[in-house]
């Protein structure tokens, strides 16, 4: 098991994003969907995506380029 601790994530699992069921902490985290990104009113120092499909790698490589640190897990 590894442990991660974030301050905000970011969840893109697929063309249809799902909240990961298995991921029994999230229902007591806060988390972003993609279209949350583009609200935000300053870019978080760090990220974490859960998912590596076209949006999240689009997402997070936007967000390395602008200087937020960017950490991707997928299955």
């Amino acid at each position: 098991i590894i442990m991660y601790t974030v301050l905000e994530m970011f969840i893109a699992t697929g063309d249809k994003y799902r909240i990961p069921e298995e991921i029994k902490s999230l229902n007591r985290s806060e988390y972003l969907l993609p279209e949350d990104l583009f609200n935000l009113k300053k870019l978080p120092t760090d990220i974490l995506i859960l998912g590596s499909d076209k949006i999240g790698l689009e997402l997070a490589q936007g967000h390395r380029r602008l200087g937020t640190h960017v950490t991707i897990i997928d299955s």
